[in-house]
């Protein structure tokens, strides 16, 4: 079987378990979507603002790395700002980038107790976060279209 195929089967069987998944923020709003084309990289996530600028984790996981430039003051933020990976079931990792610098973290979330605030760090032109799907072990971004909950979407694309 070629790798195409196996990659296929096995994204269709994480979108039949969508269930399991929320969205980072409630009542976002998505600014740029996965795939674009950044001249000097591939966008690998997608960017969203939300009102309330909570951030919650896409399904329950462990913290397996975080850097907040409340630990690292002497440091420049990298390019993420300050960031979370977690990691969920299936050797799925969530990224969130771009948070507030300072809030509390802890070993483990559970997908309804809020990991971050949005914020305007790293390399960054404004508030938003930065949220990214990762198979690490097989080294792929995952689109999170395909995974995150159908959203019923009426308003026209605006394009600017």
């Amino acid at each position: 079987m070629n790798n195409k195929y196996i990659s296929f089967i096995c994204i269709m069987f994480l979108i039949s378990l969508n269930l399991s998944f929320r969205w980072p923020v409630e009542n976002g709003r998505i600014t740029s979507t996965f795939g674009e084309s950044r001249g000097d990289h591939f966008h690998d996530g997608i960017d969203m603002v939300s009102p309330d600028q909570n951030i919650y984790p896409t399904a329950d996981g462990d913290v397996v790395y975080y850097w907040d430039k409340s630990i690292f003051p002497t440091e420049n933020y990298p390019g993420g700002g300050n960031y979370k990976v977690i990691k969920h079931n299936n050797n799925i990792y969530s990224l969130y980038m771009h948070l507030v610098d300072g809030f509390q973290t802890q070993k483990r979330y559970s997908k309804n107790e809020v990991l971050g605030i949005i914020g305007n760090t790293g390399h960054s032109f404004g508030k938003h976060l930065h949220f990214s799907l990762l198979k690490i072990d097989e080294r792929k971004s995952i689109n999170p279209f395909l995974i995150l909950p159908k959203v019923k979407d009426s308003k026209k694309p605006k394009i600017s």
